[in-house]
């Protein structure tokens, strides 16, 4: 199937090599299959990519292009790391209006690593005033699936919150609603047959000589 061109295919292959699902791990061949897919259209092929690039090759702009390619298409991933990469300082120095951009992105689709990290930026005014009621908003979000540190922070920045600001931001929360995530470009669907042998695998074909 992917060497006929279908990029969901192709995005399970390098992720069975990426993965050493069925065979031996292979980070070329993955790398390989990853940007074929990526070159076919598929946005999870290209988050993986640009992972192997990110923390494998170390190269940083390769793994920016291949994020933002894929955020653009609606990749969660995606726009959490190039949120990070931007709070770090990939261009020299700590970019706040891009990694706020990002994670707002992904946190508005509901993704909870984001929402932890507005909650931060917020809560130490690091893009600019402390502003708490939009730290208590997105620990909240965060807590409310699961995470335990946004639970924590959380009771930190009432404790120091001005009267009003968590009954404002208890509000926001209640009014919440994730946005729609496009599921293509967030998974492959593994079709039944990339699964199951077909009937030329199943048995051993017999010698026809002895």
């Amino acid at each position: 199937a992917a060497l006929s061109g279908d990029a969901g295919a192709a995005a399970e292959v390098g992720a069975r090599y990426a993965d050493g699902r069925g065979t031996d791990a292979n980070q070329a061949a993955a790398m390989k299959w990853f940007a074929y897919a990526a070159s076919q259209g598929s946005a999870p092929a290209a988050y993986r990519l640009g992972s192997i690039y990110e923390n494998s090759k170390r190269d940083l702009p390769a793994a920016r292009k291949l994020y933002q390619w894929a955020a653009e298409r609606g990749n969660l991933r995606s726009m959490h790391n190039l949120g990070v990469m931007y709070s770090d300082g990939i261009d020299g120095k700590p970019d706040w209006q891009n990694a706020v951009n990002w994670f707002r992105k992904a946190a508005d689709l509901g993704l909870r690593d984001s929402q932890f990290n507005l909650g931060v930026i917020y809560s130490r005014g690091l893009s600019g005033a402390v502003d708490r009621a939009e730290a208590w908003k997105w620990f909240s979000l965060a807590a409310a699936q699961g995470d335990t540190e946004s639970a924590r922070k959380r009771e930190d920045v009432a404790a120091k919150a001005e009267p009003g600001v968590v009954d404002r931001a208890r509000a926001a929360v209640t009014a919440f609603v994730p946005g729609k995530v496009v599921e293509s470009a967030n998974s492959t669907a593994v079709r039944p047959e990339w699964e199951v042998a077909g009937p030329a695998d199943a048995t051993p074909r017999k010698s026809a000589s002895r």
